[in-house]
């Protein structure tokens, strides 16, 4: 220490005899860094007491020259360095008056390369990408990003304390609005790195502030450069826990408590109101839960009990027309193939009864693939994720509208009747491909799909890998052995591969291997391969697939979860604005705002008005277990602003609560069902109704306040 305090007292004389002042006041290290920055980065406190105090020109003085660490204080480096609990340092530096609401540190070290490689030249920052999201995220993109004032280095490193005591010290309290380059807040910054029970401790100073009167800004509702507040923030970075910190609590009694849920940043529908749901940019807390394939967030449960009630509104309905449309169209178009001449020319002669009705259904086929491609061409541009999500599409349905060629060339007719052919194979193969993605509307089958896609997409490719690798050396080797033996199907290299390939199925000619030019090597050749693939190899396939099964089987349920919710949303981006305009009252509660609120309530929902708050209203009571369960779910208001109650149903039950109803047009009722005293998802605690009229399910009278 005498050490440094002598080198700090000296003179510091430059080569042409000029003296700048004393050295720990003038001279800088290589990064711009003073000597009170060196001395909280070595966490030495009675080196930082003495300089602090011979020298407080440094105490607010930032990074110069360089800009690696530009901008940043004394004070940054305090926060970091501190021990957790330790705020000795911190309070001294405040104490001495270090500005906790000083400069930003806006050296290139602060800058969060998960923003930063989205920067156009033109300084605007590209958005969300649904690649980009999940790759930087599962890299730890951005780990070490704190965020540029003092008060976010605190949140970002988890110091509870020093965080604290920076809001609550009198000489120089942080101001909490302040936000980064980024436009983060520090709620964004403890959201970003999960620290929920500081994000807690921010948010309720906050709500105070407002109250006193001390501020206007909501720190909840601010949104950075991405449009995400504090809550989507924490759901983009896969924190399902954030979900937990926007509870209100309204009641407490014994056992039993009440508390609000709001869930306008959290629905597709009420986050993008005015807006086109799924525009370029996500916000809403499932969007970006599905975007990164959060199951964890996707099974909350807030976010379950919305998503089965607006499966239970609207989605169930249209979701079972959907499938009838594409069953209808697969059978017509199965139908037109079956109906299919022999010749080109006989298919374009449309005479007698069954060419008539090859005709309609041809007909037919075309005119449901162009509504289809229009009705996709429509929400393409609705979408959050275009490209990838409209190449999808029309993969999956451009193919229906097949181009029949009908070619006048006689030495063509047979080359077009081939193309035809394949035309037509290729759609119906894809058309009842299609079908098996209804299988997400299932609780039953939808698990089982996802565990074949995850068979198909992951384990199916690396074990073709090895096989393929296999085939075609083996199909090497027995193409020089059997190409001189005249047989057709050796005598080229891709009829051998083919043959090879067959050997797999035991459909192999054995007696063939007796003309080879040495048959010795072509049986040896045959025998290894067939113990290769058909005993090692294919065994090893299946003992990959049962190990896959089991371990899907066991999280299937939640990863169709993913699926449906997936689902939901491409049946929200199809709504079309009346239809919108018309299940939005019916999504989350919300408080009157006047004493003419039943009139208000009856004004109908327009995507120009300003978002009104909504919220799920959740009654609890704890068990004789300790557990708590929710007794009650209000999930909106009907016409008259009376209360809707939902019972989410478990995990069979999507497709129950079915009634007939007379005609089952407008005016029919559905009739409330009972089974062990509990509500199906249709039914409503009390005595409740519900009109039908088309696919939507609207609450009248008798709903309880």
């Amino acid at each position: 220490m005498d050490k440094v305090k002598r080198f700090a007292k000296e003179d510091l004389v430059t080569s042409d005899g000029s003296n700048l002042g004393k050295r720990g006041l003038c001279e800088r290290g290589s990064s711009g860094e003073t000597i009170l920055h060196l001395a909280c980065f070595r966490g030495n406190k009675e080196c930082i007491r003495w300089i602090a105090e011979e020298f407080p020109e440094l105490i607010n003085e930032g990074h110069i020259r360089k800009k690696r660490y530009l901008g940043e204080t004394a004070l940054h480096l305090a926060v970091v360095k501190s021990e957790i609990g330790d705020i000795d340092i911190v309070e001294f530096l405040v104490e001495k008056g270090a500005k906790v609401n000083g400069p930003l540190a806006i050296g290139t070290e602060f800058k969060n390369p998960y923003y930063e490689d989205r920067l156009n030249r033109d300084g605007t920052y590209r958005p969300l990408v649904r690649n980009r999201e999940i790759e930087d995220r599962h890299n730890d993109r951005g780990r070490t990003y704190f965020g540029q004032t003092v008060l976010q280095f605190a949140a970002a490193s988890g110091k509870d304390k020093i965080l604290r005591y920076l809001v609550e010290n009198e000489k120089d309290p942080a101001d909490l609005t302040v936000a980064d380059q980024y436009q983060n807040n520090v709620l964004h910054i403890l959201a970003y790195h999960g620290y929920f029970k500081q994000f807690e401790y921010i948010k309720n100073r906050n709500e105070a502030d407002i109250k006193a009167g001390k501020t206007t800004v909501n720190l909840m509702k601010q949104r950075n450069m991405d449009a995400l507040t504090p809550l989507q923030m924490g759901a983009s970075r896969g924190h399902v826990a954030v979900l937990d910190q926007i509870k209100e609590n309204t009641f407490k009694f014994g056992k039993e408590s009440t508390f609000r849920i709001p869930i306008n940043e959290i629905d597709p529908l009420l986050e993008h109101e005015p807006h086109s749901i799924l525009r370029e940019t996500p916000s809403s807390v499932i969007e970006l839960a599905l975007m990164n394939d959060n199951k964890e967030i996707i099974c909350h449960r807030v976010i379950d009990a919305l998503l089965k009630w607006k499966w239970a509104l609207y989605a169930r309905q249209i979701f079972l027309a959907r499938m009838a449309a594409a069953i209808f169209f697969t059978v017509v178009l199965t139908l037109s193939i079956s109906l299919q001449p022999f010749t080109l020319s006989e298919r374009k002669a449309y005479v007698g009864f069954q060419n008539t009705i090859r005709l309609v259904s041809e007909v037919l086929t075309w005119l449901i693939a162009f509504l289809l491609v229009i009705l996709e061409l429509r929400a393409f541009r609705l979408r959050y994720n275009q490209a990838t999500d409209f190449l999808t599409q029309l993969n999956t349905h451009s193919p229906y509208n097949t181009i029949r060629i009908h070619s006048e060339s006689s030495h063509s007719r047979n080359r077009d009747l081939q193309t035809e052919n394949i035309v037509f194979g290729v759609t119906a193969m894809l058309a009842y491909l299609h079908l098996l993605s209804f299988a997400n509307g299932f609780s039953t089958t939808g698990p089982l799909l996802v565990i074949f896609k995850r068979i198909v997409i992951d384990d199916l490719p690396r074990w073709l890998t090895l096989y393929f690798a296999l085939t075609l050396g083996f199909a090497a080797a027995m193409f020089l052995q059997m190409q001189s033996t005249g047989i057709t199907d050796w005598s080229t290299f891709l009829g051998s591969t083919v043959w090879i390939i067959r050997f797999l199925f035991n459909q192999g000619v054995y007696t063939d291997f007796w003309a080879a030019s040495t048959p010795v090597v072509a049986q040896a050749l045959f025998l290894v391969y067939s113990f290769v693939t058909v005993v090692l190899l294919l065994n090893v396939l299946i003992a990959t697939l049962v190990e896959t099964f089991n371990i899907v089987n066991r999280d299937s349920k939640r990863v169709w979860k993913v699926e449906f919710a997936n689902l939901i949303l491409d049946i929200d981006a199809h709504l079309s604005i009346s239809d919108k305009q018309t299940y939005l009252p019916y999504i989350g509660w919300s408080e009157p705002t006047s004493p003419k609120s039943p009139q208000a309530r009856n004004t109908p929902t327009t995507f120009t008005s300003i978002p009104t708050p909504r919220y799920f209203l959740y009654t609890e009571r704890i068990t004789s277990s300790g557990e708590k369960e929710t007794v009650k779910l209000v999930v909106g208001s009907d016409s008259s602003g009376r209360r809707i109650e939902f019972v989410p149903f478990p995990h069979d039950k999507y497709w129950s609560g079915w009634s007939l109803w007379g005609g089952g047009g407008v005016g029919g009722r559905v009739e409330e069902e009972r089974e062990d005293d509990e509500l199906d998802d249709w039914t409503q605690v009390g005595d409740s109704e519900w009109e039908v009229t088309g696919v939507q399910a609207a609450p009248v009278a008798n709903s309880s306040k």
